[in-house]
């Protein structure tokens, strides 16, 4: 359970590998202090050597000054791996047209990892908020796919029909290069008027070790009511380029008609300029 409602667009890390973070940096740790203890050494007098503790030299200061280097630079190229590695989680909510359910327009929500290299994701844990009732977010439990399923059942909903949630993982690879996957999620328009909202928390392991963590809003900012599907914006500047290109040639058309019109033979010449 939660404390407080997830920032839409909060990305944590929520854990680290303990072997590839925390024993670096304690062997680095661990190094600067023998760096230390050594320099200390130097500058003490002879009579003083030779007592406990400071009889004790575990290194000369140049050996302690190449391990705490040596360390410090796997610390620092650590902290740059796991950098370019971490996932870069994000979704979209599109309308789309699809038979076998309640209505022909269904919300269709896809999870995505930005990041080239792949991450792996685990399975999710739900929050369902239904319109109208009298339920404070920030105590709301995270319920499993199964508990989700049986709570919207609870509310009139038809699993399949009304709604879908996709059963993901426990651990599914995915990169920017997964095209077709990552849907965890339909809504018609029915479920849309019974539910306020779906919260997703979706979380991934890179191949540093580390755990990242994003809430998914199913229905942020989604059409209840949708006439039309979504227009893929690829599909549109096609659409666009070829209007554009076709009032382009049309005044072509336009003008070599009436720049030959005087001699007769415009319509041959508009025709060649037209069909090629």
């Amino acid at each position: 359970m939660r404390s407080s409602t997830p920032d839409p667009g909060a990305h944590l890390r929520v854990h680290r590998n303990f072997l590839f973070f925390v024993v670096p940096i304690a062997l680095f740790t661990l190094s600067l202090l023998l760096l230390a203890w050594s320099i200390l050494r130097l500058d003490l007098p002879a009579s003083f050597l030779s007592r406990w503790p400071w009889k004790v030299q575990l290194l000369d200061v140049q050996s302690a000054t190449t391990v705490a280097t040596i360390t410090g630079g796997l610390v620092f190229a650590r902290a740059q791996y796991a950098t370019s590695v971490r996932p870069m989680i994000s979704w979209t909510g599109r309308v789309v047209k699809m038979g076998g359910f309640s209505s022909k327009l269904v919300r269709v929500v896809r999870v995505m990892n930005g990041s080239t290299y792949p991450a792996v994701f685990h399975t999710p844990r739900y929050r369902v908020f239904l319109r109208g009732a009298r339920v404070q977010r920030n105590g709301a439990p995270w319920l499993s796919r199964a508990e989700a399923i049986d709570f919207l059942a609870a509310a009139g909903l038809i699993y399949r029909k009304d709604y879908d949630l996709k059963d993901f993982g426990p651990r599914f690879p995915m990169s920017n290069s997964s095209q077709g996957v990552g849907i965890i999620a339909l809504f018609t328009v029915r479920s849309m008027c019974v539910i306020d909202d779906v919260l997703i928390e979706m979380s991934a392991t890179d191949q540093a070790g580390d755990t990242h963590q994003r809430v998914i809003f199913c229905l942020l900012g989604a059409d209840r009511n949708p006439r039309i599907p979504t227009l893929d914006l690829c599909k549109a500047r096609l659409y666009r380029s070829r209007w554009e290109l076709s009032l382009k040639r049309r005044a072509e058309l336009v003008d070599l008609r009436v720049h030959d019109r005087s001699k007769g033979d415009w319509t041959n010449r508009a025709d060649s300029a037209l069909y090629g």
